[in-house]
Formats: structure tokens, C-alpha cells, sequence
């Protein structure tokens, strides 16, 4: 197969500065002027719209100047009868000449006075005007534009309402607008401005006679989207094609437009741009040519001499390689190219030359250097090892070394691939026989030598003689060994002397501990001690940190004086507690004892029993107030439940002497009624006789229920189960659930048996769910349910009903205490003592969304 033909230099030359040069460049300036052309345009439409804009800023200063000078003028005229209305118009239309025409409308929006004067328009109704049927009191309205028939220029009425219906018109001509429009070049010289109301019609324009036609420009797409919001656009208006900006005056809603042709303001930049391009092209072409030009005399010309040298060389050829001469044409890099030719043919002899010399001298020094060098193969045979690595291990000479194996110098089999581990490290130290059977410690460096493909060809290292420093540090040892002896020896001399200063710190360490246990006694212990001063709400100057575990306070709160002793004290015995202080003091007293809530940092309610040490001046005067808390909340709760079944036993014994005489005679008045009931002369008042009779019946089991009070009756407790209670009365109380309109859900968990009087159990259970069930609405839910906890088993009866009040809480199971319109308080009662019966605890937790009662049996 034929070679393919390659180019020539100088043909890849003109190709390459074709191709990599003039094109690259060309297309950066052709990016570049497209850039500087948008970021030009981009400039253009932001300079328009900020002209645009100042110029709608001008007509809005005109606006606002006619405005303020109308609010005052109406602000004067409110109060002012028709003489001062009449000056005062006058003197505002030539102070300030503003206005056209200033008008006094009365309350049927006629004109009244008017500055300048003019008998034609006194009278005339302006109530048909739409701006004149809003009545606002606040702000000036303005009108829509108009022709001014005494003008001849666009006009709006500026209009502010007074009191009583009354107004202050001004008729502001938009004349000064107009002439500052026609003076206005726009913003490239041939540009035009022009106003435009809500619906297109022409308010100023550099031409007046189409103001005074009042042509309507409303078609223009630039004036519909400025109605919205600032814009820039191209469009075609009667075959022209114009770039506008437009932006909308936002106190009227009017458009400001500045219209310029796209012709005349691309124009110069087009001009421009294409000389430029001529010019470029003209310079680039110049350069290029010259370019070409000049690498084929320094580069091309040069270089095909150099090929024809290195081609000599090639085959040999040294002394027509040599015989280069200097190119004068060519490059400095070229010429040293060439140079360097010249010299390789006698440099690569004089390098072979140093390159045996240098091998030489790496021989001499390998020999020579004190330390021992050795190579090693991956099996263990020595490759190579200087003169020190020979003598070091005791061998006669190098040939009987490079014999051995490095295998044999090990003491064992294991130490060998100990070492072997240790390859690739810094250094590590380790014992090795010689030839002549001696042992020497020497510390070895040794690191593998890889091939391209990472594996491993031999191993290079190094080895020093250390047996030496071995020997002194092992003697170093024995001293240190022989100076630890000697010190333990003084230890135990000293240590009779620290066994008597032990005792000594013994004892102390005694005291501060019995100091410790009697400070603890109130710092740790239930007892809080306090110190306060007796002055306003009773700021606390030392509290022992018991405080924050029985309280819940913080000491810095109390120290700090953001919380006083007073501010916790209870508001019910607040007063009480200062009363009894107060008397304590007067009587001189040196200490007294009382009791009084105290609020926790939970906002719980707690009793605290309170030893106060009253605290006096040398003049006798009370500083301070020494207390000792300790917290009876306990004890508190035990009297109340005494109290209560005190309260039972009484009833009780009362009961058991009343009952049967009031029974009795009841039985006989029960008789009776029924012998009447039965009798022709008095059935009339069968009706009668009935209610008696059922009233009796209930004073019967009211005193039945009262009865079951006083009764010390025995128990039949037996071995069961309280779920299975529950799930016998299930039937009965769900069916008096529904009949009252409830619902009824047990929750039974697993709970042990345990002993009680299955007939007083049940008994409790219809109790407390019968007042559960009167003390719901209709759609109430009440809830049956058992668990087991700490040993205890827990019977639970939720309501859903409005809850217990508080003046009832405390006194539950006080017979004839009770919620219901009918009840008798009994029932409850009676519950309390079949718990104390079985030995268990009644519990009432309420709020607003219902109650619940737990009752806790022993297990």
C-alpha cells in the first residue's frame, strides 16, 4: 500500500493561519461588535425611558403644584365668610398664577365668585360635571381633561369639596406642559413627546393643532401597554417604523410617551459599523500576508535546512551533520536548535565517557561508607553487600557473603518473618548471629524495589552496629533497677511518718463530716431555712437550696429579689399569717409556731408548718424573721379523711338511735292513709293519699340508706376477681345507661383476684355509676375500668359531665351533701364506708370536661 503523500510545511503554515488566526478572529470581532451593539441598544432604551420618565415627573410636579396651592386656599376659605372667600381668591390667583380661573361653588354647585372676574360664567350649574358629584372632604380631585374655550389650551379642573357641600375650583391649564414639550428635542435630537390621556387623546405635542383637534392616539400599542406599566417598543406607524418609551403619570393615569424613528437613530451606529469592518478587514488582510511572509523566511527556510541535518545524522552521517552553518534568518530558538545539532554526536561519546566514570566513583563509595549496604533477593539470597555489611557479620570476604543466605543470620524461623513485617519502615531493631556464631543487635533500614507492573524485584537497605548501645543501656537499667531499690527502701521509712499524718487528717476529715451530716440536716433534709427581712412584701436574704426539691424554686430567684416570701405565701392565709406574726411581736415574743399554704413553682397549693425565730435590733426594733418550713401537706390530708369518717361514725351513731322511732310511727301513718284511701267518702282524695303515700315510702328508704350507715354489719369476703363484677353488672347498668340516654364502655386490664364482699362491691359500683349517669347531659359517655399498679388494683368510673364544684369537692361522703335536685347525699356515703371496709382509698379528680372517681383496693 502507497504512503500518503503529507503536506508540506509551508502549505500547513498558510493552512494554519487561515484556519486558527484570521477566522477565529473574525468571528470575535463579529461577537464583539454584536455584543457593544446590544449592550449599546440596551443603553439607548434605558436612556429614553429615564427621559420619559423625568419628563412625566415634570408633569406630575405641575399637578401637585396646582394641588397644594388649592389645598390651601381651601383650607382658608372653610372658615371664611364671602367678603374674605372673594380676597382671598383674588390674592391666591396673583400671588401665584397658577390657575387660569379660580371658582367658589356653593352647595348646588353653582358659580358664586370667580378670579379673574367674568359676569358670564356667575350662576352656571357645574353640578353635571361627574368629578362634582363625589363629596370627599379629603384630598383635591381632578377632572378630566378638556379644550378650553377661552384658551384654546388642553385644561383640567382641580377640585376640593368643603363643608356643607361647598367646593374650590381651579382650572389649570396644561399650556406650560405643551410648551415644554414643543421646546423638547427628545433624546437624540429628532425624537417627539407627547401626552396622552386615559383614552388616547392628545394633551401636548410638539404640532398644536393636533392638540387643538384633540386627535385621539389611543390606537398605538405602545400607549396601551404604558397604560400598565413602563415600556419600550418597536412598532410601524404608517409605514415608519419608531422605538418609543412610555411610561404613565400614576396621579391621573395619563401616558408620556417619547417616540423617535428607527431609521434616524440607527443611522450613525450603521455608518459606523460598516467602515469599521472595511478598515479591519484591510489591516487584518495586511497582517496576515506579512505573517505569511515572515515565518517562511525565519521558520520554513530554516527548518528544512535542519530537517536535511538531522536526516544526515540519522544514517550516520556526523561530519555532514556537523556541518550546519549559523542561520542568521531564522529564530534565536531555531539557530540554538541547530547549534545543538552540531555538538550531539560529541556530547553522546563524552557522555558514555562520564557515565562509566560516574559508575566508578558509585563503586568507590558503596565500599568505603561506614555503614553496612546490602541488596537482597525476595527469597533471601544477598545479590550484593559492601566491605562494612562483610566485616559487620564476621565473614572472611565478599565472595563467601554473597554465598550465604540472609535466612541464616536470623536466631529462628519466627524472628525472620517478624522482620519480614517490619519491611517498609523507617528502621527496626533486632538481633543477628554472624558467621562466626556470634550475636549482635544492628538496626536495619529496608525498603522493596518495584518494577512497572508494582512487583517486587529485591530489597535495598542498610544496617548499623548497635550491640554497643545495647550493652550501655542495659546497664543503664540495672542502675536504674539497683536507684529503685534504694528509693523504695526510703519510701517505707517515710511512710511511718505519713501514717501518722494520716491518722491527724483522719480526725479532721471525722469532724468535717459530722459537721457536714448535722449542715445536711437542713440543707438536704425536708426542713427549708430561711432569712427575711421585715420590710414590704418581705424580701428573702438566705434560703437553703433544699428549696428547688421541695418548692421548686430556685435560690438565685429568692436571693436575687425576684421572688419574695409574701408573693408565695397563700392569698387565703396571707392576711391571717401577718396577723399572727404581728400579735407574736407585740407580745415579745422570741419564737412562735402556725401553719399556712405555700404556692410551688407548679402553682400547687401546699401546708407547711412554720418555726419562726423573731429577730430584733439593739433597740428592740424586728429586722428579721429566722423560719424553719417543714411541709404537713400529708399530715394535712390524713386529718381531713379523719375528720370524715369521724364525721360518719357520728351520723352513724345518731342514725342507729333515731331510725327505728321514726319508722315506727311512719308504718302507722302508712296504714292509715291506705285504710282512707280505700273508703267511698274520702275517694277524692285518692290522689292525695297516693302522693303521701310515696313520699312516705321515700322518707322509708331515705332512712333504709341511713340505716346502712350505722350498720357495723359482718363481711363475707371471699377470693374473686373485680372484672368479673364488672362484667356481671354490665348487662343491668348499660341498660340504665340507655334508658337515660348514654353510653356505657368498660376498659378491664389484667388485674390478680383478691379478697372482698362481692354484695358490698357491687353495691359501690351502682352507686358511683348511678351518679355518674345523673351527672351527664343526654349523649354523655361514662367509662368502667381496671388496671393494676404498684401492687394495688385500681378501679376507675369516668363521666363526661360538667364536673364537681369546688365547694363540693372537700366534702364529698358527707351524707346529705349532693349535685342532684332530688338526691339525698347518701349513696356516696355509704361508698366511703365499704372502701374503708376493704381497706382502700376513694379519689375524685374533676374539670369542666367530666369526673373521675379511683378507687385503689390493696392487692
Amino acid at each position: 500500500m502507497k504512503k500518503k503523500e503529507l503536506p508540506t510545511l509551508n502549505h500547513m503554515l498558510l493552512k494554519l493561519v487561515r484556519r486558527r488566526l484570521f477566522f477565529p478572529l473574525l468571528i470575535a470581532w463579529i461577537v464583539a461588535i454584536g455584543g457593544v451593539g446590544y449592550f449599546l441598544m440596551q443603553t439607548l432604551i434605558y436612556q429614553q425611558q429615564q427621559v420619559v420618565k423625568a419628563m412625566a415627573r415634570m408633569v406630575d410636579r405641575h399637578l401637585e403644584q396646582g394641588t397644594q396651592i388649592l389645598d390651601a386656599v381651601a383650607r382658608v376659605a372653610e372658615p371664611a365668610g364671602p367678603l374674605g372667600v372673594s380676597s382671598l381668591l383674588k390674592s391666591s390667583w396673583e400671588a401665584y398664577k397658577h390657575f387660569d380661573t379660580i371658582y367658589y361653588l356653593d352647595e348646588k354647585h353653582k358659580v358664586v365668585l370667580m378670579v379673574p372676574s367674568d359676569p358670564m360664567y356667575i350662576d352656571l350649574d357645574m353640578s353635571s360635571l361627574p368629578e362634582f358629584q363625589e363629596t370627599s372632604l379629603n384630598g383635591v380631585v381632578i377632572s378630566r381633561p378638556f379644550i378650553s374655550l377661552r384658551t384654546g389650551n388642553p385644561t383640567v379642573y382641580l377640585i376640593r369639596h368643603l363643608s356643607r357641600n361647598r367646593c374650590v375650583v381651579g382650572e389649570l391649564s396644561l399650556g406650560a406642559i405643551q410648551q415644554e414639550i414643543a421646546g423638547e428635542k427628545g433624546t437624540y435630537g429628532e425624537a417627539s413627546f407627547f401626552v396622552l390621556d386615559q383614552s388616547g387623546t392628545l394633551l401636548a405635542h410638539p404640532d398644536t393643532e393636533l392638540v387643538k383637534q384633540q386627535t385621539n392616539m389611543g390606537y398605538l400599542e405602545i400607549f396601551r401597554r404604558g397604560l400598565e406599566r413602563d415600556t419600550t417598543l418597536v412598532y410601524d406607524d404608517m409605514g415608519t417604523k419608531f422605538m418609543s418609551s412610555a411610561t404613565r403619570v400614576k396621579r391621573v393615569g395619563w401616558a408620556i410617551i417619547d417616540q423617535i424613528s428607527l431609521a434616524a437613530l440607527l443611522r450613525p451606529y450603521m455608518i459606523t459599523f460598516f467602515l469599521t469592518i472595511l478598515v479591519t478587514l484591510g489591516i487584518w488582510l495586511t497582517l496576515v500576508w506579512n505573517l505569511r511572509k515572515q515565518l517562511r523566511r525565519h521558520v520554513v527556510v530554516p527548518l528544512v535546512q535542519l530537517s536535511q541535518s538531522t536526516h544526515d545524522l540519522a544514517i550516520g552521517d556526523y561530519n555532514r551533520a556537523k556541518s550546519v552553518t549559523a542561520m542568521t534568518n531564522a529564530f534565536a530558538e531555531v539557530d540554538k536548535l541547530a547549534n545543538d545539532f552540531q555538538r550531539m554526536s560529541g556530547a553522546l561519546q563524552a557522555r558514555q565517557a562520564a557515565l562509566q566514570e560516574s559508575e566508578e566513583r558509585y563503586r568507590s563509595l558503596f565500599e568505603r561508607v561506614p555503614t553496612g549496604l546490602f541488596r537482597v533477593g525476595i527469597d533471601g539470597e544477598i545479590l550484593d553487600a559492601n566491605l562494612t555489611c562483610t566485616r559487620m557479620l564476621r565473614f572472611p570476604d565478599q565472595k563467601t557473603l554473597l554465598r550465604a543466605n540472609s535466612r541464616s543470620f536470623y536466631l529462628s524461623p519466627e524472628q525472620w518473618q517478624s522482620a519480614a513485617a517490619q519491611v517498609g519502615q523507617e528502621y527496626f531493631e533486632i538481633q543477628l548471629r554472624c558467621y562466626d556464631g556470634t550475636v549482635l543487635w544492628v538496626r536495619v533500614s529496608c525498603r522493596p524495589v518495584l518494577n512497572g507492573d508494582a512487583q517486587i524485584l529485591f530489597y535495598d537497605g542498610s544496617m548499623q552496629d548497635i550491640t554497643k548501645r545495647k550493652q550501655t543501656e542495659e546497664a543503664l537499667n540495672k542502675a536504674y533497677d539497683e536507684l529503685e531499690l534504694r528509693v523504695e527502701e526510703r519510701t517505707a521509712a517515710l511512710a511511718e511518718t505519713n501514717q501518722a499524718l494520716q491518722r491527724e487528717i483522719a480526725e479532721r476529715k471525722h469532724i468535717e463530716e459530722t459537721l457536714r451530716a448535722e449542715r445536711s440536716l437542713f440543707i438536704g433534709g425536708p426542713t427549708i431555712v430561711l432569712l427575711w427581712k421585715n420590710v414590704g412584701d418581705w424580701p428573702v436574704e438566705y434560703i437553703s437550696p433544699n428549696v428547688v426539691q421541695i418548692l421548686g424554686y430556685s435560690t438565685a430567684s429568692f436571693l436575687s429579689g425576684k421572688i419574695s416570701y409574701k408573693s408565695i405565701i397563700h392569698s387565703d392565709d396571707l392576711e391571717q399569717t401577718e396577723t399572727e406574726i404581728l400579735m407574736h411581736v407585740k407580745k415579745k415574743d422570741t419564737c412562735f409556731e402556725q401553719e399556712y399554704r405555700l404556692i410551688t413553682a407548679k402553682g400547687e397549693p401546699r401546708w407547711f408548718l412554720d418555726f419562726t425565730v423573731i429577730k430584733r435590733n439593739e433597740a428592740g426594733t424586728v429586722t428579721h424573721y429566722h423560719g424553719y418550713l417543714n411541709d404537713i401537706t400529708e399530715r394535712k390530708v390524713i386529718e381531713s379523711k379523719m375528720a370524715h369518717l369521724d364525721r360518719l361514725n357520728a351520723i352513724g351513731e345518731v342514725a342507729a338511735g333515731i331510725a327505728h322511732e321514726v319508722r315506727n310511727p311512719m308504718t302507722t301513718v302508712r296504714g292509715y292513709l291506705q285504710f282512707f284511701q280505700k273508703k267511698e267518702a274520702f275517694s277524692r282524695y285518692y290522689d292525695h293519699f297516693n302522693t303521701m303515700i310515696e313520699e312516705l315510702d321515700r322518707a322509708n328508704s331515705i332512712i333504709t340508706e341511713f340505716l346502712s350507715l350505722a350498720k357495723n354489719k359482718s363481711m363475707e369476703k371471699q377470693q374473686g376477681n373485680l372484672n368479673d363484677v364488672v362484667q356481671i353488672l354490665f348487662p343491668i347498668l348499660q341498660a340504665e345507661a340507655f334508658r337515660k340516654g348514654h353510653q356505657l364502655e368498660i376498659k378491664l386490664g389484667e388485674i390478680p383476684n383478691s379478697v372482698f364482699d362481692e354484695k358490698e362491691i357491687r353495691q359501690l359500683v351502682l352507686n358511683m355509676v348511678g351518679n355518674g349517669l345523673d351527672a351527664m347531659e343526654r349523649n354523655g359517655v361514662l367509662t368502667i375500668g381496671t388496671y393494676f399498679a404498684k401492687d394495688t388494683i385500681m378501679l376507675t368510673i369516668s363521666d363526661t359531665g360538667s364536673g364537681i364544684p369546688a365547694e363540693v369537692l372537700g366534702k364529698l361522703g358527707t351524707p346529705f351533701v349532693t349535685t342532684k335536685e332530688c338526691g339525698t347525699g347518701l349513696g356516696l356515703s355509704i361508698c366511703y364506708q365499704i372502701a374503708a371496709r376493704h381497706g382502700a382509698g376513694i379519689e375524685a379528680k374533676t374539670s369542666s370536661k367530666g369526673t373521675t372517681f379511683i378507687i385503689s383496693f390493696p392487692c
